[in-house]
C-alpha cells in the first residue's frame, strides 16, 4: 500500500503548470517543458534552459552512437537499455522503460507529445511521440505548443532520512515526503499530533493528550470515553438496607433535600462494615468525593487566655461557616469535614421493605427501597436474572469428568458417566475387568477408557490354536464398541 501511495505521488508531482515530471532512473530526473512555438531543435533547447534544466541528446552517451546522435553539450546519461540492439541506448526508450515498464515509447502515455534533441539534424528537425497514432518519430516543424524532454541530475533527499518518529521517507523529483506513523505529524514528522486539539470530550471533561491517543477524565455526573453518557444513580444493598450514590451534584442541604424527595435520607454510616462497603462501592465507580449524613455542632470558641468568647464580634457575614463531613477521595473516601456550601456527589440510605406488587418471577423474594424507585429481587436456587427470570445452567461450569454428559435440572444436574466411570461427576474410575466380560475365561485388561480381551493371556496349549474372533452385539459393555484384533483378541472402546 505504501509503494502504491508514493509512485501516486511522484506520477502527480507538478513543478509548474508548464512542467510536468515523468520519471527518475541512475541519478537523473526527466521532465516534459511546454514549448511555446513549433517543436523544433532551437525551441526545444531554449525551454530545458529556461528551466535551469539540460537537454538530452536521441542517444545517451558517445559510446551509444555519437556523431549525430550524441554531443558533449547534451548530459552523459547512464546507458538503460543498452541489452536491446533495436533501441540501444534511446533516451526515449529509457524513459519509456522506467515510466511505463515497456521499451516501445510511443505505447507510454507520459511520453506522449514529447520532444527530443538530436544533434547534428536541422533546426526543424526535431523527433517527436504520438501514442495516439503510434508513432516513433513526428517532425517538429509541423506541430507545436508541444513538449520538450528535458533531465537535470536527481538528489535522493531520503538517503539522510529525514523522517522522525518512524515516519517513511518517499523520494520526490524535488525534495521528499514523510508519511508519519499515527500521532505525529510535521514536515519531517517532528510534531506529535495534539488529539486534544478537537476538543473530543464532552460535557466538562478534561483530555488528556498521548500518542496517537487521549483520555477523557469525565466530570462526575459523566461516563463514557468522551463523557457523553450522564452516569446512573447507583443502587446498593447492604445488611438490610438500600444505598443511592448519586449520579448529579448538590451542597449538603440540598443533598438532604433531594434523598428526602424519594424516601430517604443522607447515609448514615455507624460502622465500619458500612463505611468499607460504601468506600469500595464509589472507588470502583464514580470515584469522587461524597456527602454523608453527619455534620459538625455549633462550634465554641474562646481566647488564647481561655475566656469565652461574649459580647463583642466581628464576623464576615459568611462566619463561622458550619462544617459538613463528606467521604473525600483524596483521603481514601476517609470523612473530612467542608464547608456545607461545597458541591459534592452524595449517598442516601432506605430501609428495605417488601414490595406492594411482587414482580420476582419463580418464587424471588421481593424487596423495595426509596419508595419503591429501586426493586430487588432475592431469587431462590436455581434461578437468576433482575427478575429471577433466568434458569441457571448448571451445566455451564462442565461438572461432568471423563466425558461425562450433563443433564441440568432446576438448582441440580445430573451426569451421565462414560463406561468405566461412576460417581455423581463421573470422578470414579471403576474396574472394567471386574466382573471380567470377555467370553471363555479369557484374560482381560483394563485400559481405562477401554478394554482388551486375549486368549493369549492364558496359558493354555489348546487355547494358543484359537481362530480368528467375530465381533458380536455381546462382546462389550453397553456403551461400547467392538473392534477385532487378530486371532483371539479384541477391544472395546468407548464411542
Amino acid at each position: 500500500m505504501l509503494a502504491i501511495l508514493v509512485i501516486a505521488l511522484l506520477a502527480s508531482t507538478s513543478l509548474s503548470a508548464e512542467v510536468v515530471y515523468i520519471t527518475s532512473m541512475q541519478g537523473w530526473a526527466y521532465y516534459k517543458v511546454r514549448v511555446s512555438g513549433l517543436m523544433t531543435q532551437t525551441n526545444i533547447q531554449a525551454a530545458c534552459v529556461a528551466e535551469g534544466m539540460m537537454y538530452p541528446c536521441m542517444r545517451a552517451n558517445l559510446d551509444c552512437g555519437g556523431g549525430l546522435q550524441w554531443t558533449a553539450d547534451c548530459p552523459a546519461l547512464p546507458d538503460g537499455n543498452g541489452t536491446d540492439p533495436a533501441g540501444a541506448c534511446r533516451v526515449q526508450v529509457m524513459m519509456a522503460q522506467s515510466a511505463c515498464g515497456i521499451p516501445e515509447p510511443y505505447r507510454c502515455q507520459p511520453l506522449d507529445g514529447t520532444y527530443i534533441y538530436i544533434p547534428g539534424y536541422s533546426a526543424s528537425e526535431a523527433c517527436g511521440i504520438d501514442v495516439a497514432g503510434p508513432n516513433w518519430c513526428v517532425d517538429g516543424d509541423v506541430v507545436s505548443d508541444l513538449y520538450a524532454t528535458c533531465v537535470k541530475e536527481h538528489v535522493n533527499e531520503c538517503l539522510n532520512s529525514p523522517c522522525n518518529n518512524g515516519g517513511v521517507c518517499a523520494d520526490l523529483p524535488d525534495g521528499y515526503l514523510c508519511i508519519c506513523q499515527a500521532g505525529w505529524t510535521g514536515q519531517n514528522c517532528q510534531t506529535e499530533v495534539d488529539e486534544c486539539a478537537s476538543n473530543p470530550c464532552q460535557n466538562g471533561a478534561t483530555c488528556t493528550d498521548g500518542l496517537n491517543g487521549y483520555i477523557c477524565t469525565c466530570a462526575p455526573s459523566w461516563i463514557g470515553d468522551h463523557c457523553e453518557n450522564e452516569r446512573p444513580e447507583v443502587n446498593l444493598l447492604h445488611d438490610n438496607k438500600c444505598y443511592r450514590l448519586s449520579s448529579d451534584t448538590a451542597n449538603h442541604a440540598d443533598a438532604q433535600t433531594s434523598c428526602s424527595a424519594i424516601g430517604g435520607r443522607l447515609a448514615i454510616i455507624k460502622d465500619a462494615g458500612v463505611q468499607a462497603f460504601l468506600a469500595n462501592e464509589i472507588r470502583q465507580g464514580a470515584g469522587v468525593s461524597h456527602w454523608i449524613g453527619l455534620k459538625s455542632s455549633n462550634v465554641t470558641f474562646q481566647h488564647i487566655d481561655l475566656s469565652p468568647l461574649a459580647g463583642y464580634t466581628n464576623w464576615k457575614p459568611d462566619e463561622p461557616a458550619e462544617l459538613c463531613v463528606l467521604m473525600e477521595k483524596d483521603g481514601d473516601y476517609k470523612w473530612t469535614a467542608e464547608f456545607c456550601d461545597s458541591v459534592h456527589n452524595y449517598v442516601c440510605e432506605s430501609a428495605e421493605s417488601p414490595c406492594r406488587l411482587n414482580v420476582c418471577q419463580n418464587g424471588g423474594n421481593c424487596t423495595a427501597c426509596f419508595e419503591e424507585d429501586f426493586v430487588h429481587c432475592d431469587c431462590p436456587p436455581g434461578f437468576e436474572g433482575e427478575r429471577c427470570e433466568i434458569d441457571t445452567d448448571e451445566c455451564d461450569s462442565s461438572p461432568c469428568q471423563f466425558g461425562g454428559t450433563c443433564k441440568d435440572g432446576i438448582d441440580s444436574f445430573i451426569c451421565s458417566c462414560l463406561p468405566g466411570y461412576t460417581g455423581d461427576v463421573c470422578q470414579t474410575d471403576i474396574d472394567l475387568c471386574n466382573p471380567n466380560p470377555c467370553p471363555f475365561g479369557w484374560a482381560c485388561v483394563d485400559t481405562g477408557p477401554s478394554l482388551h480381551c486375549d486368549a493369549f493371556g492364558r496359558d493354555s496349549p489348546h487355547v494358543r490354536a484359537a481362530v480368528p474372533y467375530s465381533c458380536t452385539k455381546a462382546s462389550c459393555p453397553d456403551g461400547m464398541t467392538c473392534m477385532e484384533a487378530g486371532p483371539g483378541s479384541y477391544s472395546c472402546t468407548v464411542g
